[in-house]
C-alpha cells in the first residue's frame, strides 16, 4: 500500500492558517480548493488545465513547504503550547495557584512573541 503524501488533514490545515501569506496565490488556490472546497485531484486538474499529477505534485510541495516553516518557526508548537497552558489555567481555583500560573502563562507568550 503506498503512503498517501498529504497525511494529518487537520494539522496540515493548521499549518496553512498560519502560513499561508508565505505562499503563491496560485499554492494558496489550489490548497483552498482541495482542502477547503473538497474538490478532487480530478476536478483540480480539470478546472486548472492540468495533469492530476501535476495537482499531485503541487499540492505535495505545498505541504512540504509547510513543515518546512513550522520545522523553521515552530508558530503551531508555540500555539498549541500557548493553549494548553491556558487551559490548564483556566481549571485552576487556588489563588495563589491561579497567580503563579498566570505568570508563567505570560512568560509563554512573552517567549512566543
Amino acid at each position: 500500500m503506498a503512503k498517501n503524501p498529504l497525511p494529518k488533514r487537520e494539522e496540515i490545515i493548521a499549518l496553512f492558517e498560519i502560513y499561508s501569506p508565505l505562499l503563491s496565490i496560485e499554492c494558496r488556490e489550489r490548497f483552498l480548493d482541495y482542502y477547503y472546497e473538497d474538490c478532487s485531484l480530478s476536478e483540480l486538474a480539470e478546472n486548472y488545465h492540468v495533469s492530476r499529477s501535476a495537482i499531485h505534485d503541487g499540492l505535495s510541495k505545498t505541504v512540504s513547504k509547510l513543515n518546512a516553516y513550522e520545522n523553521k518557526m515552530g508558530l503551531l508548537k508555540k500555539k498549541k503550547k500557548l493553549l494548553e497552558k491556558l487551559s490548564e489555567y483556566q481549571t485552576i481555583t487556588n489563588e495563589e495557584e491561579k497567580k503563579k500560573a498566570f505568570k508563567e502563562l505570560l512568560e509563554e507568550i512573552e517567549d512566543a512573541i
